[in-house]
């Protein structure tokens, strides 16, 4: 009896370290980091038998962060992130480890998340994208739309109008019409409780954007500023496994607008879309996300 006890002990042991998971975060934003994930995520991955590691993109609010230059914002972001995965990897090397990672990409990071696809493929199994905000351009103008009538409501018709007429002339670069849009938006301050249908947990998320993890609005403007158009990426079709995960309420990231051009890039797409959820369906459903 003894000993069948030690069998089946040793085969669960060895069954559950096969399915435990070395999973690295990308916030997304541009502007945010992953400060509300490490207190709020985290601990649910880590019940699940994973390993969870989030990266935060650079900004010169957080003491001993990295500096960057506003002209090559995006490119250093990315580069940060694939720092980060390699110095992982090498303090894995160091205890005889292998390396293999789930790179888990939230909103804009999908962005960062096809480079680092492309430059570790060997070292990254698995892609978890939520709420994928690829085609920047009907992003930002669905976030646009949303504040025109947000900004009316709260009576600033003089802003809703102006943004209004803005938005037939935007493109996908971060002009000056862009800059000038998000400033109209930013005035809207109802603005985030469309990305949320849990508002409880909105307060918590928001909770932890204080101080040196504020949200970095110069940080924001210098990525968007700097990063290529998206179909000018020079990568090779992405076979690694790819799940995404919309939220079927989220007004910003639309599966109709999104799932065509991720397909350009992600040959091995397994799509989900979450009820009754918004922009963060990783909090709001966290149950539902197949780590």
């Amino acid at each position: 009896m003894l000993k069948q006890l030690m069998v089946f002990f040793l085969m669960t042991t060895s069954f559950s370290a096969l399915q435990a998971k070395t999973i690295v975060y990308l916030n997304g934003g541009p502007g945010l980091n992953s400060e509300p994930e490490r207190h709020l995520l985290a601990p649910y991955i880590e019940k699940l038998n994973h390993e969870a590691f989030f990266w935060d993109e650079p900004s010169e609010l957080r003491p001993g962060n990295e500096s960057y230059s506003q002209e090559k914002a995006f490119e250093q972001a990315t580069e940060s992130a694939e720092k980060f995965i390699n110095k992982l990897c090498y303090d894995k090397y160091d205890r005889g480890l292998k390396c293999e990672i789930t790179l888990m990409a939230h909103s804009f990071s999908v962005h960062h998340a096809i480079r680092l696809a492309e430059e570790l493929p060997t070292i990254i199994k698995e892609l978890i994208l939520i709420s994928p905000a690829l085609n920047i351009k009907d992003a930002d103008n669905n976030i646009f739309k949303i504040s025109v009538k947000g900004l009316a409501d709260e009576g600033h018709t003089d802003a809703s109008a102006e943004l209004a007429a803005l938005i037939p002339s935007m493109e996908e670069a971060f002009d000056q019409k862009k800059i000038q849009a998000f400033m109209l938006a930013s005035q809207y301050a109802g603005l985030f409780v469309n990305y949320w249908g849990d508002l409880n947990l909105m307060q918590q998320y928001f909770s932890f954007l204080q101080g040196e993890y504020s949200f970095d609005i110069k940080g924001m403007f210098a990525v968007r500023n700097s990063m290529p158009k998206v179909n000018e990426y020079p990568v090779s079709p992405i076979t690694i496994p790819t799940k995404v995960y919309f939220g079927e309420l989220d007004p910003i990231s639309l599966p109709e607008q999104q799932i065509t051009p991720l397909r350009k890039y992600f040959t091995a797409l397994d799509v989900h879309i979450l009820a009754g959820v918004k922009h963060y369906s990783h909090f709001e459903r966290m149950t539902a996300i197949n780590y």
